[in-house]
């Protein structure tokens, strides 16, 4: 039933059309890659230099710690390496 409404030409331009634009959101994704995962994993990223870091060095890590402040209202600090001179946050 659909064949009688359109014809085979509306169909490959409608299928080329959808590859099309997949191909595009597949490009755009890509361009964007590097920065969509740094938004979304950045700490998994970011740990494990921490770490090594903190290993190859014998610094001090402590990681998620929450501050409790005056108001009822707290600091969150994802990692903390304690080093010889400084306190890197």
């Amino acid at each position: 039933m659909l064949f009688a409404v359109f014809g085979v030409k509306e169909y490959v331009i409608l299928a080329l059309a959808v590859v099309l634009v997949l191909f595009a959101l597949v490009n755009i994704f890509l361009f964007f890659r590097k920065k969509i995962l740094q938004r979304f994993a950045l700490l998994r990223y970011f740990y494990p230099v921490v770490r090594k870091t903190a290993v190859y060095y014998d610094y001090y890590l402590i990681n998620k710690l929450e501050i409790q402040l005056v108001s009822n209202e707290s600091l969150f600090i994802d990692h903390m390496l304690f080093g010889n001179k400084y306190i890197y946050v």
